[in-house]
Parts: C-alpha cells; sequence; structure tokens
C-alpha cells in the first residue's frame, strides 16, 4: 500500500479515495508442455507476454495452449498474473508423417537394392518386396496416429530386411554345416565349395552361369560331402577293396624272383599296409593308407 488518493466528492460534502498499491516484484514462471518437452518462460507480475515454445513439429501441428489448472483455453499475449501451466493441444498430420515415413521406406529399399537387384536377389523376391513396400507405403496415408505409421514403418523394414541376397543365402546355408560332424578334409571341401561359390557371386556382373544356378550348385555340393558318419560307414566298403587290393598284388608276384628276406620285406610290408587301412577312420584316410600301402611294395618289388 502507497496512499489513498482522492478520486471524487460528492455534493454532501463525502470524499471518496481509491488505494493505491504497488505490485510486489515478484517473477512468475509459464511452464509449456509441448508433446512431453517442457520449457519455461519467466516475467513479471502484470506483464504482457508472446509464447517462447518451439513449436516445430514433424508430425503434429499445434492447435492451441490450455490450462492444466482448469483445462480453459489461454491465448497469447497472455497477461501474467501468476505461475501457471499450460498443455498443448495438437493435430496428427496425417499427409506429412506419410510423406517423411515413405521417404524412409524408399531409402531403405533403394539401399539394399540398389541399382541391379537382379545380380543379387530372386527376381520373385525383389518384385514382391517392391509390392510390399508400395503397399506399406499406401497404408501410411490412412494412419490417424503416429504409432501406427511407426508401425507400418517397422513391418515394411521386416520385408525389406527379409529378402536375402544369393550371398545371404549361401552363408545361411554353409552355415547350417557343423565342423565337428566332419572330418577335417570333408570338412576343408565344403569350406571350398563356399569359398569359390561366394567369390563367383560376388565378382557377377551379367551371363551365364546365373547365380541362381551358383547357389543351388554350391549348396547341392556341400550337401554332397560326407559326415563323419556317413564317411566311416562308406570306409568300411573302401577298406574291403584297399586290402583286397593289396593282397592281389602281393598274390600277383613270383615268389621264385625274390630271395627268402626280400620276400619276408614284402610280407611285413603287406600286413602293415593291411593293418594302416583297417586303422584309417573314412573313405580319405583308407585311400591314403593303401596309397602308401601299395608304394612301398612296389618298391620293394623292384
Amino acid at each position: 500500500f502507497v496512499e489513498w488518493k482522492l478520486t471524487e466528492t460528492l455534493e454532501d460534502g463525502t470524499r471518496v479515495y481509491d488505494a493505491v498499491w504497488i505490485h510486489s516484484n515478484i517473477l512468475y514462471t509459464i511452464t509449456y508442455d509441448y508433446l512431453g518437452v517442457i520449457t519455461e518462460q519467466n516475467a513479471y507480475w502484470n506483464n504482457s507476454v508472446k509464447c517462447d515454445a518451439d513449436l516445430s513439429n514433424d508430425y503434429y501441428d499445434f492447435v492451441e495452449w490450455r490450462s492444466f489448472d482448469n483445462d480453459e483455453v489461454v491465448v497469447f499475449p497472455y497477461v501474467v498474473t501468476k505461475d501457471i501451466e499450460l498443455y498443448a493441444v495438437v493435430e496428427y498430420n496425417t499427409v506429412r508423417t506419410a510423406g517423411i515415413f515413405m521417404q524412409k521406406i524408399e531409402t531403405q529399399f533403394n539401399e539394399k537394392f540398389n541399382e541391379t537387384p537382379m545380380f543379387f536377389f530372386d527376381k520373385d523376391e525383389y518384385q514382391q518386396a517392391l509390392i510390399d513396400m508400395n503397399m506399406h507405403i499406401e497404408a501410411l496415408y490412412m494412419t490417424t496416429t503416429l504409432q501406427e505409421a511407426q508401425d507400418i514403418l517397422a513391418e515394411a523394414t521386416d520385408c525389406i530386411n527379409s529378402v536375402k541376397s544369393y550371398e545371404n543365402k549361401l552363408t545361411d546355408a554353409y552355415a547350417a554345416f557343423m565342423q565337428n560332424e566332419y572330418f577335417e578334409a570333408q570338412y576343408n571341401d565344403i569350406c571350398d565349395i563356399y569359398a569359390i561359390a561366394l567369390k563367383e557371386l560376388q565378382e557377377y556382373a551379367g551371363g551365364s552361369p546365373y547365380p541362381q544356378f551358383i547357389l543351388d550348385n554350391a549348396i547341392e555340393a556341400m550337401d554332397n560331402v560326407y559326415t563323419k558318419e556317413e564317411d566311416i560307414e562308406n570306409a568300411k566298403g573302401a577298406k574291403v577293396t584297399a586290402i583286397r587290393a593289396l593282397n592281389a598284388y602281393v598274390d600277383a608276384l613270383d615268389m621264385d624272383n625274390f630271395t627268402e628276406n626280400e620276400w619276408a620285406a614284402i610280407e611285413a610290408a603287406l600286413n602293415n599296409g593291411i593293418e594302416a587301412v583297417n586303422n584309417a577312420q573314412g573313405t580319405k584316410e583308407v585311400g591314403i593308407a593303401y596309397a602308401n600301402a601299395i608304394s612301398v611294395l612296389k618298391d620293394l618289388a623292384e
């Protein structure tokens, strides 16, 4: 309170006074909540202020400010008389959001398939991905919330990522062959088949053989490599054949053409060879054991 100020004198002599006040120098705060982003603006009592909150947003259009206290609309410029908290009323902009998300989908699609998709992807799978992309873009223009648009973008991304290149398919097939299920030599064969096919796919620039043939041929070749279990079973027959061949070779020799010691060495080499064949694991080891044995026998027979 400052003073009483005379404002009027009535006919009967009565004087009318108004109280003169000076408002205390208090700083008030306007709090803005715009889509969860909180900002504050300070002003002194009875000052007229403009909103300084950032109202830019890719997906929503601003409508109005409302008070948290009573849900009343607050219009700017606003005369400050107290602390006040405001929240923004917004409207979802379907067209602008759809345009932004469409660009994201198209960018993902183009980065995935580049300029020569038929060199790297199955034609039918590529065409289906193209159809799916356009379907998702059309759906964006029917959304009523940002969450719907985000869900459609996620679905489109999954569809694009689900299309595997020939290289991806080859690598997936190669990864399915477990190293512990094969002898080292056989697994190395699988590795070689994969490496050769992968190089052919990476360097493909058109013409025959086509990528699908390279892929199918490599997978078939890797499938045809025997596992340990299969190779051990096949080795049983290979052992019989190898031992029969070693015996046949010695039987064909004329014992009279050798001294007693020479013939004893041949028989010892035969027995060692048979033992090595029997102890071999897998067809390749059988082959190596046989080759070593027949080589020793031939050297002794010369």
